[in-house]
């Protein structure tokens, strides 16, 4: 992520679960000690279905941050695609837990 002059120097993204959103973390003054937090609500965007639609659509649609001489859109897009295949692991388990409750064999994972 690259420094602008419009006073919104990005630090880092984020993700979180519960709601689904996407934040960036920036700064607004070169020194970075004023920091803001701006969040993407994603529920409805995940309905898009592929990383990169949603990274269009989060570009296009929240143009005052995301812009890609500041935030590349490959890395939005990767960071997006391993949620949704978080998100999607997460729902797998949670299918093979009830499948478990219910007599179903169930695959063991191993922790080390």
């Amino acid at each position: 992520m690259k420094a602008s002059k419009s006073g919104v120097h990005p630090l880092k993204l984020v993700i979180k679960l519960d709601p689904i959103q996407l934040g960036v973390l920036y700064a607004t003054d070169a020194q970075r000690k004023n920091k803001r937090l701006y969040l993407v609500d994603l529920q409805n965007l995940l309905l898009l279905g592929d990383a990169k639609r949603i990274t269009e659509a989060i570009y296009s649609q929240h143009a005052e941050i995301f812009k890609p001489e500041r935030i590349p859109t490959e890395q939005v897009s990767n960071l997006l695609q391993k949620m949704m295949e978080f998100i999607q692991n997460e729902i797998m388990d949670e299918d093979e837990l009830q499948d478990s409750d219910q007599g179903t064999p169930v695959r063991q994972k191993h922790v080390t």
